[in-house]
C-alpha cells in the first residue's frame, strides 16, 4: 500500500473514473460528460495539494 502523490496521474485519472461513474450508476440522473471528469480530478488535485486528505492504494498481487 502506499499514497497517491500529486505525480500519480494514472491513479488520479482512474480514481476520477471510478468515482463519476459511480456516481452516474447511482440512478441519479446524472451524466458523465468531459466537463464533470475534469472538475473531479481537479477536486482531487486541489484536496491532495491543500489538505491533508490523502488517498491509499493497494498495488500488485496483495
Amino acid at each position: 500500500m502506499r499514497c497517491v502523490s500529486l505525480k500519480d496521474n494514472k491513479w488520479i485519472n482512474e480514481i476520477t473514473s471510478v468515482h463519476e461513474n459511480l456516481i452516474a450508476e447511482d440512478g441519479l440522473n446524472y451524466q458523465v460528460i468531459a466537463t464533470s471528469i475534469t472538475l473531479r480530478y481537479e477536486m482531487i488535485i486541489v484536496r491532495l495539494k491543500y489538505t491533508n486528505d490523502k488517498i491509499v492504494v493497494c498495488e500488485g498481487n496483495s
